[in-house]
């Protein structure tokens, strides 16, 4: 890996990658199968290839088969004879995350059916793709499986996970079939609810080799050792022409970078960025700046331009192709990994055998064009505790307490839960919530309410959201919480954590500044100067309640206020009838400021027309009466 402060350190140190890495290949290519014997890997692959041939030279004589097989390639007592396979999609020319997805939802499977997880060494594919890609990697995984030949016509396949990569079929559904030996017949099997009751064991199962872990130890600087490490893997390669996924994005990959940059350095003085993956160039361009270099042109295809207001951090930059070091690397250092390219399998790896106390990010799949999301559902690849981020047309988020910008709502919701809270009280019960509980789990608890939903504007609780509705249009309109009573309130004063859309695709955290206060009846020169040149800056404009208060006002005469609140709750109703938003979009207040908008757009047009028609018929009776 290579610092951003010290370039001929970053090339003595990836000579003397090299030079050792060189050494890693050649040992290996040398090396034996270690699995509880000694045998060696040319003559069980060579003994697979010559398998089938032996098979064919004895149907044509019509003899027996000579089913001597090499010492040990049975070389585990497993507690059953009971074997399973799956079909092993991605051998032999997928990538390594596609790799151990199968082998190790195998794994996985096998331990839900109690049966032998079996690979059926007469495919010489099989044999030989283990041998030469995944044993030098993870030396102790080839010890997890029952390597052997299986009588003729006794296998029984039945489908599994055949239809997409990234769902989970559950086998159980298999946990009655009585066959001796079952094989699953699927595709990638990518899910981790698979395996993830196996996961100690398969960190233990995937752990680097000593060569790999030293490699990883002695590219990251000393220096650098106590700062929080935030891993981004960039995935491109031939993901960029491939035409199915989605690679990784610069203008993503920096901005997230950075977002997450300026999270953590609240509570960590230093912060390093580790960039592991495929693409050595693509990172030293979108992260030149950090290296002393602002100038290095930016290909076309991009799309992208270096950010003038990037917080300070260090950048290491990982050696592209050397899965193993990454690997290695991840696990021992990186405190936050960020998947920026969604359907990459080896990122995702890459996260999940990480430090078990670091956080994954990844990128929302939804927002980009990959296909992949085609096939995938979302809570059964990644983890429920990743963390989603995106960027796009809805803006970031920003906190109405403190200005910080988050680029996931819920993320929005749960730092203003966690931060802002304030103290709640049960209106129901008069008690008084201690820091640690949650309201939501009170309600359930206590007074047997599920589906209790909490504005975003104060902290109330409601009952439905029909009720939540209710309050936040009022907010939106008078910025007053309405008559409909919440069921526990917070002390916070109503309408003080008021959010703001900051429309901006760039996922980072800011802070906006204060709002300058203004004495009555005077105009500073900046903006008596700016306002015919520039466009009004977004610190200027009045609150989103405000903007609504005031076009409502300006159309609706005082005396007509009561039927225009009606219609104006009547055409709200019908929008939400309508099913444009839902779930989560309705904790937000821009969404029902949106939605407000829109319902004043359409109650005005129809009182605009009830005027016209009025007039058109008075028009009309002044000339019959003339």
């Amino acid at each position: 890996m290579s610092a951003s402060n010290s370039a001929p350190r970053r090339v003595l140190i990836l000579c003397i990658f090299l030079s050792v890495f060189l050494n890693f290949y050649l040992y290996h290519d040398r090396s034996i199968l270690e699995v509880n014997c000694i045998i060696d890997s040319e003559t069980l692959i060579n003994f697979t290839k010559n398998h089938e041939k032996r098979l064919e030279h004895a149907s044509r004589k019509k003899k027996s088969v000579d089913r001597t097989v090499p010492q040990c390639v049975k070389t585990t007592n497993f507690p059953t004879t009971k074997t399973l396979q799956i079909r092993l999609y991605a051998f032999p020319i997928g990538g390594l995350g596609n790799k151990l997805f199968e082998l190790i939802s195998l794994l996985g499977i096998a331990s839900i059916l109690q049966r032998t997880p079996t690979i059926d060494v007469v495919k010489p594919e099989y044999v030989t793709t283990f041998v030469k890609s995944i044993q030098p990697i993870f030396p102790k995984l080839l010890d997890q499986y029952d390597l052997r030949i299986l009588p003729p016509n006794s296998t029984i396949s039945m489908k599994a996970n055949d239809n997409a990569c990234c769902k989970f079929d559950d086998p159980k559904k298999f946990l009655n079939v009585s066959v001796e030996h079952l094989y699953l017949h699927g595709n990638y099997f990518q899910s981790y609810k698979y395996f993830d009751h196996l996961r100690p064991e398969i960190r233990e199962w995937l752990a680097p080799t000593n060569l790999a872990t030293s490699l990883a130890g002695m590219l990251f600087p000393q220096n650098l050792r106590g700062s929080f490490v935030i891993c981004p893997h960039v995935r491109r390669g031939d993901f960029k022409t491939d035409g199915i996924h989605e690679p990784s994005d610069a203008t993503f990959t920096r901005s997230a970078v950075d977002f997450l940059v300026n999270e953590y350095k609240q509570s960590h003085k230093q912060i390093t960025v580790a960039v592991l993956g495929n693409d050595q160039q693509f990172a030293y361009t979108i992260f030149q700046d950090k290296f002393g270099n602002s100038s290095s042109p930016i290909p076309n295809s991009y799309n992208f331009t270096i950010p003038t207001n990037s917080p300070t951090y260090q950048v290491l930059v990982s050696p592209s192709f050397t899965p193993e070091l990454d690997l290695a690397f991840s696990r021992s250092f990186c405190d936050a990994t960020l998947i920026t390219a969604p359907s990459s399998t080896f990122g995702w790896w890459l996260s999940y055998l990480s430090k078990p106390s670091s956080v994954t990010y990844y990128r929302n799949i939804r927002e980009t064009n990959d296909k992949v999301a085609n096939e995938m559902i979302d809570e059964d690849f990644f983890l429920p505790n990743w963390i989603k981020l995106q960027t796009g047309e809805n803006g970031t988020y920003v906190c109405g307490s403190c200005s910080h910008v988050f680029v996931h709502a819920s993320s929005l919701n749960r730092h203003r839960r966690n931060r802002h809270s304030g103290e709640h009280s049960c209106l129901l019960c008069d008690y008084k919530l201690l820091e640690n509980e949650d309201i939501h789990i009170h309600m359930k608890t206590h007074h047997n309410l599920f589906g209790t939903i909490m504005c975003t504007c104060c902290n109330y609780t409601f009952e439905s959201k029909s009720q939540l509705h209710d309050h936040m249009t009022s907010m939106a309109r008078t910025g007053s919480p309405g008559s409909t009573m919440p069921i526990a309130k917070s002390d916070n004063a109503p309408g003080s954590l008021s959010q703001a859309v900051v429309q901006s695709k760039t996922p980072r955290v800011i802070k906006t500044p204060a709002r300058p206060k203004k004495k009555s009846g005077s105009v500073t020169p900046s903006s008596a100067s700016s306002s015919s040149s520039e466009a009004p800056s977004r610190s200027s404009s009045p609150p989103p309640h405000q903007k609504i208060s005031q076009v409502t006002t300006q159309t609706v005469d005082d005396d007509k206020e009561v039927e225009f609140t009606k219609l104006l709750h009547d055409a709200v109703g019908k929008i939400l009838d309508g099913g444009e938003y839902f779930g989560d979009q309705l904790t937000l207040p821009e969404t029902w400021e949106e939605i407000v908008d829109k319902a004043t757009a359409v109650v005005n047009k129809n009182l605009e027309k009830r005027e016209t028609d009025k007039k058109i018929k008075q028009h009309q009776s002044k000339r019959f009466k003339l």
